[in-house]
């Protein structure tokens, strides 16, 4: 008589899972680092608070501010001004490098496809 064993199947691999499982989690952590711009990109200018443009704020003053003015370091009393589906325009107190502080207004809005980011503070003298 002849006997016949069964065949075992071989396991499936788990890497596609695994590859997978890695791409959600990396695109998860990539989408909560960089929320404001991807919340932008998603939902428009009702992704823009005007809390959230602040460290904008601070990062435009910082990299394009001329070295003989002070540097918008932060921003209190923030209130909206108005809010479309492509602006939004804010104002409130800025908080200056040298401890002073002066009214500003910034606005994020969109213009030819992309999302921009603009403040106008009062001028003060340096002296």
């Amino acid at each position: 008589m002849s006997e016949s064993a069964p065949v075992e199947e071989k396991p499936k691999s788990a890497w596609p899972q695994r590859i997978a499982m890695g791409v959600a989690v990396a695109a998860g952590i990539y989408a909560y680092q960089n929320w404001d711009s991807v919340s932008v990109q998603l939902f428009g200018a009702s992704a823009y608070t005007c809390t959230n443009i602040v460290p904008q704020v601070v990062q435009i003053s910082e990299k394009n501010g001329s070295p003989l003015l002070p540097k918008v370091i932060g921003i209190i009393e923030a209130k909206l001004i108005s809010e479309t589906d492509s602006h939004i325009e804010c104002a409130g107190t800025a908080m200056l490098s040298t401890a002073q502080k002066t009214a500003i207004s910034y606005r994020a809005y969109e213009d030819g496809g992309q999302w921009w980011i603009k403040y106008e503070a009062k001028t003060i003298g340096i002296f």
